[in-house]
């Protein structure tokens, strides 16, 4: 049972590093795309708000 505990706990550390790397990327991919349009970044925030709202429509 402690193994698995133990095993348990390390998947989940790895998937949390895991999300927050994905998260940076975000960051910086925004940063980006703000240099090219800064129009963009709006957009992106609106859809993700949907997103939490549970509207899947664009």
């Amino acid at each position: 049972m402690e193994k698995l505990r133990k095993a348990t706990l390390k998947y989940l550390e790895q998937q949390l590093e895991d999300y927050q790397t994905i998260d940076d990327e975000i960051a910086r991919m925004r940063i980006r795309v703000t240099a090219i349009d800064p129009k963009f970044v709006p957009f992106m925030e609106e859809v993700e708000d949907d997103k939490l709202e549970g509207n899947n429509e664009i």
